[in-house]
């Protein structure tokens, strides 16, 4: 028996949405780093961000949360959220790379998993304020 987009539950669409954009993101961050050189490591989180807004706002948009409201105003609000994600990584990646010599790649991959589940949370109530949310992680 088939099963409608709208029958799976909220929480595990976001999972692998949030699966496929972690694996988006993290792939042009390797990507920009490699190219760019470890060095530049902050401005290929920039870029990749950027890049990531425009593909993760579309996929949550229409699979997690299937919003129909106004695109723009809500990518806006969507774009604000991921600017305080960034803030946050960038600082994360900063002490963890600079500050601890830990690996780039393990680092940026941690705190892309912590940051994916905070900010879950953040789309749910501010950017796609989904009214009646029974199904947070």
């Amino acid at each position: 028996f088939p099963v409608t987009i709208k029958e799976i539950n909220r929480r595990y669409r976001y999972l692998w949405v949030g699966m496929w954009n972690s694996i988006f993101g993290l792939s042009v961050f390797y990507l920009l780093a490699y190219f760019l050189g470890q060095d530049r490591h902050q401005v290929a989180l920039f870029t990749s961000y950027v890049l990531a807004i425009v593909q993760a706002h579309f996929t949550q948009r229409k699979l997690v949360w299937m919003s129909s409201a106004g695109y723009f105003p809500e990518l806006a609000r969507f774009s604000s959220a991921y600017l305080l994600q960034y803030v946050i990584n960038a600082a994360l990646l900063f002490i963890s790379f600079e500050k601890l010599k830990l690996s780039m790649q393990i680092s940026q991959t941690i705190i892309v998993l912590f940051l994916t589940v905070i900010f879950y949370f953040v789309n749910q109530k501010s950017v796609f304020k989904f009214q009646g949310a029974k199904d947070a992680i």
